[in-house]
């Protein structure tokens, strides 16, 4: 799933949050429920946010807010991570995993902690060209520049690379 075709806003704030869980069995209902929360974004005293999301790969919702004629407050964004941590204590889905993802050769996504994913470097499952995925993006201007999955060796997570290889 592209996310530059699936998201709206093209210009705005930007936040992932990843599941090491597959939520497929849920899409429907997170689509229903966030898209009912994204109608009503606001918070006490600011005007409706206009927001966009999209679901990559049954781990990881991506979810846009437009700043360009009003800015995002600090209520509007705990508005919005309140109702997603709800949300996924509703469906039995941990939306505040801090995992480093990646996908293994057969295309299976994976998250593990960053002691794990410096094992698998030096086991030799992770390599230089193993597809990651960059979920520490702000802005989705950045996320359509710079990616959302990526080979390693363009991300962050090289750096755990080389301190390990």
């Amino acid at each position: 799933m592209s996310i530059d075709t699936e998201i709206q806003v093209k210009k705005g704030k930007c936040w992932t949050f990843s599941s090491q869980d597959s939520f497929e069995q849920h899409r429907e209902k997170i689509s229903e429920l966030l898209g009912n929360f994204l109608k009503n974004w606001k918070s006490k005293n600011h005007p409706q946010v206009r927001g966009s999301w999209t679901m990559v790969e049954d781990h990881f919702l991506v979810i846009v807010g437009d700043d360009g004629v009003e800015p995002i407050s600090g209520c509007n964004m705990d508005a919005l991570q309140r109702f997603v941590i709800k949300m996924g204590e509703q469906l039995g889905i941990d939306f505040r995993d801090r995992s480093l993802f990646y996908k293994d050769g057969e295309g299976k996504v994976h998250g593990v902690s960053r002691g794990d994913f410096k094992a698998k470097i030096k086991e030799g499952e992770i390599k230089e060209s193993t597809s990651v995925f960059n979920t520490i993006h702000t802005r989705i201007e950045d996320l359509f520049t710079q990616g959302f999955e990526v080979p390693l060796k363009d991300c962050w997570h090289y750096s755990l690379y080389k301190a390990v290889a």
